[in-house]
């Protein structure tokens, strides 16, 4: 059995032009990411994939499984997408393919259908914003952590400190790129509390990419 932990959402490559394909690519991700932790967190398993891709198409097939994905095709009208960046609009047009794609499932899978649809109600309310903790580690009674905060304008990393009650006594801005995960997924990895009190994060290769001493934020 397979976990269930991706939700993507892309029109084919080539169907639509060079520009809107590059900015739905990456304005659907913090939805997408969103769902694919919503998705992981109830722990759902199936026999044949461990994501789902909701594909812009203009001939539709019958929902089938490639690479370990589910793949539902769906009209997404490229004259309809919002041509400003506007985190509202943008995505509840995104909502809108996606209810039409998830449709085509119901019946045979309706568990994933109330927990994307429940996601999705959850997005909302959090003004169309995924954020996540990457790494957490201890400090005697506090804790420091590395949040990510994805929307469809930017991705951001903060390092926090927290105290015993999950209160923030310190947040910093460590890293701001596009929302494109290509762009700062291998930026960061382990979050490590030395001896001296100094926090180090680093990259993928664990080579030392930020430094803080807590010690002088006393």
């Amino acid at each position: 059995m397979k976990n269930l932990k991706y939700l993507l959402i892309q029109p084919e490559l080539g169907l639509w032009s060079q520009e809107n394909n590059a900015r739905i690519r990456d304005e659907s991700r913090s939805l997408g990411f969103f769902l694919g932790l919503k998705l992981k967190e109830e722990k759902i398993k199936t026999k044949t994939f461990n994501g789902i891709y909701i594909n812009s198409a203009k001939v539709l097939k019958n929902p089938y499984c490639v690479n370990n994905l589910l793949t539902i095709d769906v009209d997404f009208p490229e004259e309809n997408y919002p041509t400003k960046v506007d985190a509202r609009d943008i995505n509840e047009y995104l909502i809108a393919r996606l209810k039409d794609a998830i449709s085509r499932i119901q019946d045979e899978y309706p568990e994933i259908v109330s927990v994307i649809m429940q996601g999705v109600e959850d997005f909302r309310r959090l003004n169309y914003e995924c954020s996540w903790v990457h790494k957490k580690k201890k400090i005697g009674e506090r804790a420091v952590h590395l949040k990510c905060v994805l929307n469809v304008k930017r991705f951001n990393l903060y390092l926090e400190l927290l105290d015993k009650n999950k209160n923030v006594l310190m947040s910093r801005l460590i890293l701001e790129t596009p929302p494109n995960e290509y762009c700062f997924k291998h930026r960061f990895r382990d979050l490590i509390v030395e001896k001296n009190g100094d926090i180090v994060v680093t990259n993928f290769l664990l080579e030392e990419w930020y430094r803080l001493n807590l010690s002088n934020l006393e």
